[in-house]
């Protein structure tokens, strides 16, 4: 049967499987469930070294991304590798509610790859600047040529980290502005006993 080209447009990835990858699949063939990993326990994320953005920092509207700023990114209709996308979007607020605590989350943008992520105010983990990073691996798709927008960024950045502290292993951003689908923000990491967590932000309207 063929495919609309929304429908390809959809489920097309090129390159190494990759979480971005699975997402854009995921939500293809979704059954209209929103699933999301467990939330961590209270104090499980911690701060991870290196800055991030200051929790004090912007908290306007402006700030907030919306359909304006992502069509100022770089267009990729298809996912491409790359660990630039930050750059486009820094500065921004991704804003949410945690799926089960209904507590406000958000993922704030910093301006050299570095990233904060919000519950109810409060800084619960952050990724340092891109200068503190070592190797990192990144993906990336925006693209408006046919329906609506889906925006797909994805980085995975290794740096160094004290011990007992927790050290972020992804940053996913998931945007379709489909009915149906969910647009999330999920924060993967090691907590301070090195297991594997994850924060999930189900995004408001964009």
């Amino acid at each position: 049967m063929n495919q609309s080209p929304i429908e390809v447009r959809r489920t097309r990835c090129v390159g190494s499987v990759s979480m971005a990858c699975v997402l854009l699949a995921a939500a293809a063939f979704a059954c209209g469930d929103e699933d999301s990993d467990s939330e961590a326990p209270d104090g499980g994320g911690g701060t991870a070294d290196g800055g991030g953005v200051d929790a004090a920092a912007q908290t306007g509207a402006g700030d907030l991304v919306t359909e304006a700023v992502l069509a100022k990114c770089p267009a990729a209709t298809t996912l491409i590798q790359t660990t630039d996308w930050p750059s486009c979007l820094a500065g921004k607020r991704l804003v949410g509610v945690e799926p089960f605590s209904n507590k406000p989350c958000e993922l704030r943008v910093g301006d050299d790859g570095d990233f904060s992520y919000l519950i109810d105010g409060e800084v619960a983990i952050t990724v340092p600047e891109r200068s503190q990073w070592g190797t990192a691996t990144g993906y990336y798709q925006n693209d408006a040529s046919v329906g609506p927008r889906i925006f797909l960024a994805s980085v995975s950045p290794q740096y160094s980290y004290a011990a007992a502290k927790a050290q972020v292993t992804s940053v996913d951003i998931s945007i379709f502005r489909l009915a149906g689908q969910t647009d999330k923000v999920e924060v993967e990491y090691l907590d301070e006993t090195q297991n594997r967590q994850t924060y999930n932000c189900t995004l408001g309207e964009i």
